[in-house]
C-alpha cells in the first residue's frame, strides 16, 4: 500500500485544479503522508489553485513538511492571505522574516494580529524587526501600548537595548512605573534611560528600591564609574564596587565604602597582601576616613589596617 501511495498522490495532485470537489480525498491523503516532498507538492498546487484554506491547514497541522522550503515558497507566492506564512514562521522560529515580509507588503493589521493575538510572546521579536526596518515610531509605540498587558518586559527591553533605542520605551516604562509596577526589568530599563539622558541619575540610583544594582551598576561602568559606585553601594555589591574603584582609581569612594560597611570579609579582601591596590586604599583611609574609623574603634578589622 505504501508503495502505491506516491503515485496515488501524484495523480491526485494533477487533478488539483478541481480541488474543491476532492476535499475529503485530499484530507485523507494529507493525514496519511509523512513525505515532505508530497506535502510540498500539495502546498504548491493548492496555493496556485487559490485554495488558501488547504494551504493554511497543512501549514498549521502537519509536522512533516520542510519549513524552510515552504517559507521561501510562500514569501515568493505572496498569497492574498498571510495566515499560511504566519503558521510556518510562528511554528518554526522565522518571526523576524515574517515581520519583514508583512511590513514590506503593508500588511500592518496582520502584524498587529500576530503580536496581540496569535503569539504575544513573540511581540519583542516583531518590534525588534520593525526597528530594523525603519518602521515609524508611532506604529511601534502603538503596537506596544495596545499589547502591554501581554508583553514580557525583559525580552522587549533587550530588543531595544541591543539597537541602542531604549529611549523609545520611556513613555511605556514610565506608565508602568506610575501604575505601581515593581518588575525589576521595568526599573532596570528606566535606570538605564535616566543614566543615558543624565536626568538626575544619582537620585534614581539612591531612591528607587526595585532595580538590580549589579545590572544597572554594570551599565554605568563605561559611562560614569562614579554612578556605578552609587549603584553597587546601594546593593552592597562588594566585589563589583572594589573592582570598579580599583580600575578607575576611585580610592576615596572605596575607602568610604569599606569603612561604612565594616564587614570582616570585605576588609580581608582589600587588605589582602596580594591586592595590588592595598597601599592606595590604606593611604586613603588614613587620609579621609581616619576619624570615622576612630569613632568605630570598638570594631577592628581582622587584618591590621596599618600593616606593611
Amino acid at each position: 500500500m505504501m508503495k502505491s501511495f506516491p503515485s496515488k498522490i501524484d495523480r491526485w495532485l494533477k487533478e488539483m485544479k478541481n480541488i474543491s470537489s476532492s476535499s475529503e480525498q485530499s484530507k485523507d491523503l494529507l493525514n496519511f503522508s509523512e513525505d515532505p516532498e508530497i506535502l510540498f507538492k500539495y502546498i504548491k498546487v493548492a496555493a496556485k489553485a487559490g485554495q488558501i484554506d488547504k494551504v493554511e491547514r497543512v501549514t498549521r497541522e502537519s509536522n512533516f513538511y520542510n519549513p524552510e522550503k515552504t517559507k521561501k515558497f510562500l514569501i515568493k507566492a505572496k498569497l492574498r492571505d498571510a495566515q499560511p506564512l504566519i503558521n510556518v514562521c510562528d511554528r518554526f522560529g522565522f518571526v523576524p522574516e515574517l515581520t519583514q515580509y508583512l511590513y514590506s507588503n503593508n500588511m500592518l493589521s496582520d502584524i498587529e494580529g500576530y503580536a496581540q493575538k496569535v503569539n504575544p510572546g513573540n511581540a519583542p521579536l516583531v518590534v525588534g524587526q520593525l526597528l530594523d526596518d525603519k518602521c515609524p515610531e508611532d506604529f511601534i509605540n502603538g503596537l506596544i501600548l495596545s499589547s502591554r498587558s501581554l508583553l514580557t518586559i525583559e525580552p522587549l527591553v533587550a530588543e531595544f537595548e541591543k539597537r541602542n533605542r531604549l529611549q523609545l520605551l520611556t513613555q511605556f516604562l514610565e506608565h508602568l512605573g506610575s501604575e505601581g509596577s515593581q518588575d525589576i526589568h521595568v526599573h532596570n530599563a528606566l535606570g538605564k534611560i535616566i543614566i543615558d539622558s543624565n536626568n538626575n541619575p544619582e537620585h534614581f540610583l539612591t531612591t528607587n528600591p526595585y532595580y538590580d544594582s549589579r545590572v544597572v551598576g554594570k551599565y554605568c561602568e563605561e559611562r560614569d564609574p562614579t554612578l556605578a559606585v552609587v549603584a553597587y553601594r546601594r546593593g552592597q555589591c562588594d566585589k563589583e564596587l572594589i573592582n570598579v574603584t580599583n580600575k578607575h582609581a576611585l580610592f576615596k569612594q572605596q575607602a568610604r565604602y569599606v569603612v561604612e560597611r565594616m564587614d570582616g570579609d570585605l576588609w580581608d579582601m582589600v587588605l589582602n597582601p596580594e591586592n595590588e591596590f592595598r597601599r592606595q586604599l590604606i593611604d586613603q583611609v588614613e587620609s579621609t576616613e581616619g576619624n570615622s574609623l576612630h569613632q568605630r574603634r570598638s570594631w577592628i578589622p581582622r587584618r591590621p589596617i596599618n600593616a606593611n
